[in-house]
């Protein structure tokens, strides 16, 4: 039984999972792979800080090696608290002018 749980052949039923659950197990990782306060990748964001960063490098007609393209779209994503357009466009700003 274990084992097929652990092939992802079965998943563990509710009874199961309450049992898990009075031992105190993080009932969320047994289910996804993924603790309760694990920051999860926003994918949303995510997309909006690469297309910013591209968008910047094609306004400024500038071309970057990957390593680094992918430091500034990392950096961009943490700037955008919630992906709305005002962070977008300062990141665009950013990028063409540095």
């Amino acid at each position: 039984m274990w084992g097929k749980y652990e092939r992802g052949l079965s998943a563990p039923g509710s009874e199961v999972l309450s049992k898990f659950a009075a031992t105190g197990a993080d009932i969320l990782y047994v289910i996804t792979g993924r603790r309760k306060n694990e920051p999860g990748l926003d994918r949303v964001r995510l997309a909006v800080a690469i297309e910013a960063v591209e968008e910047g490098l094609s306004c400024s007609v500038r071309d970057m090696a990957p390593a680094r393209k992918a430091e500034l779209i990392l950096a961009a994503y943490d700037l955008i608290e919630e992906p709305q357009a005002q962070a977008r466009e300062r990141i665009i700003r950013l990028v063409r002018a540095a």
